[in-house]
Formats: structure tokens, sequence, C-alpha cells
């Protein structure tokens, strides 16, 4: 029974390493889509907008850590490439005692030179959205929210 249970939730709610007799955690690498919003920090018409992106996401095997690439739509700031623009992610994920799933990543542009941001989120256990917060560690006031969406399940 508590194999079928860990096989009917989605792929990020049990990506912590195995303890001692325990399943192997789900491989979370895969092609995502989502979006972040700016918060009211922002001034203009840039305060609740909404961009899109999609992530590709390399989970290393039998660990918590992961790896990825993002490519969002250009929002008129930074150096796009092909009209995107790319940064890498680097982050861990954990199972709260709960069931829910919590994941903590950083951010960080290429081609152009801008602060990381810190982004962190969760999945309720057998959801399949993930969302949560994102902000510049040294400007908590530049802020938003962000999603990741259909996450599939095993």
């Amino acid at each position: 029974m508590r194999l079928a249970m860990m096989l009917s939730l989605f792929v990020l709610p049990s990506c912590v390493a195995p303890t001692s007799g325990g399943l192997p955690p789900p491989d979370i690498s895969g092609s995502y889509s989502g979006s972040y919003t700016y918060g009211s920090g922002y001034s203009g018409s840039r305060a609740g907008s909404s961009v899109p992106f999609t992530v590709e996401i390399y989970q290393t095997p039998g660990s918590n850590r992961f790896s990825g690439v993002m490519r969002e739509s250009y929002s008129d700031f930074g150096v796009p490439l092909a009209g995107k623009l790319w940064a890498d992610i680097k982050g861990t994920c954990s199972r709260a005692p709960n069931g829910s799933t919590v994941i903590q990543f950083k951010k960080t542009y290429r081609f152009f030179k801008q602060d990381s941001l810190n982004y962190q989120g969760g999945i309720a256990a057998g959801g399949d959205t993930l969302a949560g917060t994102w902000l510049f560690p040294g400007q908590p006031n530049l802020s938003g929210t962000f999603a990741l969406y259909s996450f599939p399940s095993q």
C-alpha cells in the first residue's frame, strides 16, 4: 500500500535522498512551463505583469540536488539570445512532514551582469502546480511570485 501511495504522487513530492529502507527519490528531470509575476515593489506597468518561461531540470541521481536552464520571454531588460533571456538554476528539494515538497534554487542570468535571485516554493502532496516566491536577496522589495505547471505523475 505504501508503494502504491508513493507511486501516485507527482514527480516532486519525495525528492530527498532515501533513508534506510526507503524508496529512492524520483527523477525530477524534465521540461516544465511556468511564469513569474513582478510584485508591488516594481514601478509602472511591470508591477503585476507576468513573464512566461520554460525550464529544463536535471537532478543528480539519488540526490535532492538539481540544476537546470531557464528560458524566459524577453521583458525589456538584460541581453536576449534568440529573443529569450537565459538563466542557470541550482537548488535542492525536500519533503516536509506533511507530505508536501519544498524546493529552493538560485537563478543566475547568462550573458549580462545581474544579481542572482532566490526562488522558494512548494507543491502539496498529490498536486500538479508548484508555486512560490522569488526575490533579490539584497533588495527584498524587488520580489514576486512564480508557478511551474503540469508535473507528470509517476
